[in-house]
């Protein structure tokens, strides 16, 4: 007689159990990982939008060089948040030690996007000031309360709602006049940086029309090919527009501030390409 052996049962596989539960495990790393991403991003939307268009409108920016190391730390930090989310996910931990750890790295991420913002806060554009044939773009950590004032001392709050469009004035008092001229000199403070000296733009509209150049005088002034300003400046002449240029400076950039030739209303900005 031939003994018939029993059918295997393949349910009590400790194999197959092993492959469902690290499925499972799988899961939910990945399902953790894309929320975090979700929410991440969505940050990091939020954080892009006020950076580009409340405190730096383009093309400011660009002219602050600050973009490329911006756009680093968010991309690090989107990124990098979610990939350790997916690691230390593990559904077979206890819930409290799930939370603790999801604490440690959303903690880790916002300290870096804080310290982005912080970092972008400090320099961002405060004023747009028409300083007697130029505009000057004045950021907030150069605005100073007076030309005798150390540049941490009292310092004046700057607009959080994007740059403000001024004129300035310089002091009528000659020996005031001179010792601003010094103080510019010795970098402790110009009109542009002391709102104190700030005038409604309204106010310096004709010395803007009357300070405008035309496409060669400017080139000539910022010894640019007049190639390139003609290129910079193509979309207002499409647009039939009558305008004047002015320099634009930021720091050590600059630009080309484009004003309308018969009201002195700042039209646009235009950076000046690098490769050119």
């Amino acid at each position: 007689m031939i003994a018939i052996s029993p059918r295997p049962d393949f349910s009590a596989d400790p194999k197959g159990d092993h492959r469902s539960d690290s499925r499972t495990r799988l899961r939910a790393r990945l399902k953790g990982a894309g929320l975090h991403l979700v929410v991440s991003v969505s940050l990091a939307v939020l954080l892009i939008l006020l950076v580009t268009q409340v405190w730096y409108p383009a093309p400011l920016f660009e002219l602050v060089q600050g973009r490329d190391i911006f756009f680093l730390i968010v991309g690090c930090d989107i990124t990098l948040g979610p990939a350790m989310t997916m690691v230390i996910l593990d559904i077979r931990k206890s819930r409290r030690e799930l939370v603790r750890d999801i604490a440690v790295i959303a903690c880790v991420q916002l300290a870096a996007l804080s310290y982005g913002i912080y970092a972008l806060a400090q320099v961002r554009p405060a004023y747009i000031v028409f300083n007697v044939a130029r505009f000057n773009v004045t950021l907030a950590n150069e605005l100073v309360s007076g030309i005798n004032a150390a540049p941490d001392e009292d310092r004046p709050s700057a607009p959080w709602t994007g740059p403000r469009l001024v004129g300035a004035r310089l002091p009528q008092d000659a020996q005031a006049n001179s010792d601003m001229i010094f103080s510019a000199l010795k970098g402790r403070g110009d009109v542009f940086q002391i709102p104190s000296y700030f005038v409604d733009y309204r106010d310096v509209k004709s010395d803007v029309i009357a300070h405008a150049q035309t496409v060669a005088e400017i080139s000539k002034e910022l010894m640019v090919e007049r190639a390139v300003v003609e290129q910079v400046t193509a979309s207002y002449r499409q647009r039939g527009l009558a305008f004047g240029l002015l320099p634009l400076v930021l720091r050590q950039t600059a630009a080309l501030a484009v004003v309308d030739s018969k009201t002195g209303d700042l039209l646009g900005i235009e950076a000046i390409p690098r490769t050119l």
